[in-house]
């Protein structure tokens, strides 16, 4: 199932994710609660067919003991049926409506996590602290219905046997006098009541495992039917072969002397500067949209309209226009990221070469082949960096093949040296997490340095200069973009708002509200549209006088602050190796003893338990223990009353034959049957309090740790969030809260409840039969050891599932956040 659901995210539909139908946090719990919900149920499914025969023999065996009282017995379980499955139903709406609230908790968790760092500068804790406590109120009155029904479900299962016994025992004696009612039959028969109470238990297990698996499966089904991406195809028969565009092989870099255009040469912009294109000739595009309109959403208004361009090949194509105009979701939608309405999108099958190294000519291309021709892989840097939390050469080689040179080459043209000199492993230190070591100048050129790179005719880059200064844009447009992409007759579509360099482009969109306002040559814009082109130079100039007084006041100021950061950062980084190394060395240490860490590991949890039973409060821990020590004492006086009714029984049948049959009186079952039904009842009552006050123990305990959780992560300083993955944060609100808030509860009524079983057996065994306590001696020695073995055993296999499921969390996180570039790659 975890697969699939990778599977159906590498598909998902961009707007699923953008308008918040769609959460890191809610793929989160799919991954970790909804998985392992189906998980268990096709644990216990099994059970589904064992149990009825388990139940129909012992049903038999019961009236082959006791005749007709038994069926009467059997009759009260059947009429209590019904009541279970009512039961069930509204712990599926609990559980259902649980869910929902855990969604919405989890959301704004993650949406918390996030923004972490905003929160604490504009000290906005308090406010989104409210904000999931207040979501997390609703989950609680959710959990309250799920801990009723629950707790009702266990007092069912804990009471139908005991009622059971009561009426079949009661009817036996009564209705039908002259049966055997001696202690081998009843015991026998009570031994068989047990034996049924094993899968009522099992039948209750099952029950909610099933409701919770139908809900978790309807979550999944809901997923995984949600909205996929279109590819689009190409429906154009007239474009031409590219063989004459090889695939792009990592050479030597030549050296040219290309400096950047004057503002004077925006008026005096001649075709010599740049070489005409005629689009139209020869129809040397790499990709067309005609009469395009996308949308994000089926429901709403066309984000982009009456969308006709055409991006030459291996030309530089600059993408421009005002805040929010719509260049983004332009290149969106050209990778398949948007919802089309109409039109149709072409790409040349260039793109498909470079990474196949294929001769697609239309002479060995049929028909369909040509209309079903899919776009090969785009290096696309998007508009906010999406990082690996890897190495930095992990995140620009992005899983191509090691080339030194090359490598050397990307690092040098997106001025990444200096920054990368100064970390403490060099280009092999570990980024965090979304790049939450680096700055936003520095994820922004690694983003462009992995573009730059990759070998692919298609190179899109989505502002990258935003967070740049003039200097290092300057250098990135130089050597990056002219020097190593377009001499290399590579694609290139670049979005920007630095209008200093359109002189540089071979192609130029200029987009307006959604719509392409002009499309050509610099210079054919400046014959066609001359207000647009005097508009431009009046934005450059004011550019120009702004960014020429802020270098000359802040020029030492800037620098001086990025040297102080840059130590900084340093000596934090080398400080934390050497407390990493400090650790390691700790380590090795201790492994040195076997013992040591044998003893280690089979150390129990002691300080957990006992913060999560001191959570319960002093009211509610000592109810939870005297309610189960009665119930189970109220267990064994039932066994011990059912024996001496049983022994005065048979006693009355086998007096000595010397006396009359005149003097000899029935035995009267009336006193034994009521302190039997006294005691019966009872324990049925102290089953409803045991099971409520286990609910309600967990209930009080879910909320103190979960309020105590979320204090202690929302204080925390940055340097945890810098050094803790999200995907290990938010596993804690979501997995281990679900373990907190629904199976710890039901588990701790389990364990005290076989606890006491097992101590109060032993008990009366040892009191009946002092020899047992001979035999006891080497099986609690025994007990011990397969206990002791066991403990080490489990808790690895726990470690080891959490070790591993927080790393694919992460990843499962990484990847939805990285959506649009990895599909613009094709990986």
């Amino acid at each position: 199932f975890q697969t699939k659901i990778y599977n159906k995210i590498m598909q998902l539909s961009t707007s699923n994710m953008s308008m918040g139908e769609m959460t890191a946090g809610q793929i989160c719990n799919l991954v970790a609660i909804d998985t392992n919900q189906l998980m268990w149920f096709f644990f216990l499914c099994p059970n589904l067919w064992a149990m009825p025969v388990q139940i129909i023999v012992g049903v038999l065996l019961l009236y082959y003991l006791l005749g007709i009282s038994a069926l009467i017995g059997a009759a009260v379980i059947i009429v209590l049926a019904p009541v279970q499955y009512f039961v069930a139903t509204k712990l599926s709406q609990a559980q259902r409506s649980t869910l929902e609230y855990s969604n919405e908790r989890l959301k704004k968790t993650n949406e918390m996590l996030r923004g972490i760092k905003l929160l604490k500068l504009y000290a906005w804790e308090h406010i989104f602290h409210s904000s999931v406590e207040e979501t997390r109120q609703k989950e609680m009155t959710s959990l309250k219905s799920f801990a009723l029904y629950t707790s009702i479900s266990i007092f069912m299962n804990a009471a139908i046997p005991i009622a059971a016994v009561l009426i079949t025992f009661v009817v036996h004696a009564h209705l039908t006098r002259k049966a055997d009612f001696s202690p081998s039959v009843a015991f026998a028969s009570l031994s068989l009541f047990h034996i049924l109470v094993s899968p009522l238990f099992l039948l209750s297990s099952v029950v909610r495992s099933t409701v919770k698996a139908l809900v978790s499966v309807q979550k999944l089904s809901e997923f995984l039917s949600s909205e996929e991406i279109g590819e689009e195809h190409d429906k154009s028969s007239e474009l031409r072969s590219a063989d004459n565009h090889s695939k792009y092989q990592a050479v030597p870099l030549k050296v040219v002397n290309r400096k950047r255009p004057a503002r004077e040469d925006w008026n005096n912009y001649s075709s010599h500067m740049r070489r005409p294109i005629n689009i139209t000739e020869a129809d040397d595009f790499c990709v067309k949209i005609t009469n395009g309109f996308f949308t994000w959403t089926p429901e709403g208004p066309p984000a982009l309209s009456n969308i006709d361009i055409r991006i030459p090949q291996g030309q530089l194509t600059m993408i421009v226009g005002q805040v929010g105009c719509g260049k983004s979701s332009l290149l969106l939608a050209i990778l398949g990221e948007m919802q089309k309405i109409s039109g149709n999108i072409s790409w040349s099958s260039c793109t498909s070469d470079s990474e196949t190294g294929e001769d697609f000519s239309p002479e060995k291309e049929s028909p369909v082949d040509m209309e079903f021709r899919k776009r090969g892989a785009v290096a696309y840097a998007s508009q906010k960096p999406w990082l690996l939390n890897a190495t930095v050469e992990e995140n620009i080689t992005f899983e191509s093949s090691f080339n030194k040179q090359r490598y050397k080459a990307v690092i040098d043209a997106c001025s990444l040296q200096p920054d990368i000199d100064i970390l403490p492993h060099g280009d092999q230190t570990q980024i965090g997490e979304r790049g939450i070591n680096l700055s936003g100048g520095q994820r922004q050129r690694i983003s462009v340095a992995r573009a730059l790179y990759q070998q692919t005719n298609v190179v899109f880059l989505d502002d990258p200069f935003s967070a740049l200064d003039i200097h290092l844009s300057d250098h990135l447009m130089q050597e990056g973009i002219l020097k190593m992409l377009r001499e290399d007759k590579r694609t290139i579509v670049l979005v920007t708002h630095k209008l200093q360099y359109l002189p540089h482009a071979d192609w130029i969109i200029a987009m307006k509200d959604g719509n392409i306002q002009r499309e050509g040559t610099l210079k054919d814009i400046q014959k066609s549209e001359t207000e647009l082109f005097e508009h431009w130079k009046t934005l450059m100039n004011r550019q120009d006088q702004e960014l020429e007084k802020e270098t000359t006041i802040e020029e030492n100021p800037v620098l001086e602050r990025t040297n102080l950061r840059r130590t900084m950062y340093s000596r934090e980084a080398l400080l934390k190796d050497d407390e990493e190394d400090e650790e390691e060395v700790t380590e090795s240490d201790d492994e040195d003893n076997l013992s040591s860490v044998l003893h280690q590991r089979a150390k129990m949890p002691w300080r957990a338990c006992g913060k999560y039973l001191s959570a319960a409060g002093i009211l509610l821990l000592p109810l939870l223990l005297l309610s189960q020590l009665l119930k189970h004492t109220v267990m064994v006086a039932i066994d011990y009353c059912l024996a001496l009714w049983t022994e005065h029984a048979i006693s009355i049948k086998i007096e000595p034959e010397t006396k009359n049959c005149s003097q000899c009186m029935e035995f009267d079952h009336s006193p034994y049957s009521k302190v039997f039904s006294i005691l019966c009842c009872l324990g049925i009552v102290l089953c409803l309090v045991t099971s409520i006050a286990v609910e309600w123990t967990g209930l009080k305990v879910t909320k103190k740790l979960h309020s105590s959780l979320l204090n202690k992560i929302i204080l925390a300083p940055m340097r945890f969030f810098e050094t803790t993955p999200l995907g290990s944060i938010l596993n804690r609100f979501s997995a281990d809260c679900n373990t907190i808030d629904q199976h710890i509860p039901a588990t701790l009524e389990c364990l005290s409840r076989s606890t006491l079983l097992c101590v109060s057996a032993l008990a009366v065994i040892s009191y009946v039969t002092p020899m047992f306590l001979i035999a006891l001696v080497p099986l609690a020695i025994m007990c011990y050891f397969i206990q002791k073995y066991f403990r080490v055993a489990s808790r690895d296999l726990q470690q080891l599932d959490d070790s591993t499921q927080l790393p694919l969390l992460s990843h499962f996180s990484e990847t939805v956040e990285g959506l649009t570039t990895i599909r613009a790659f094709r990986y």
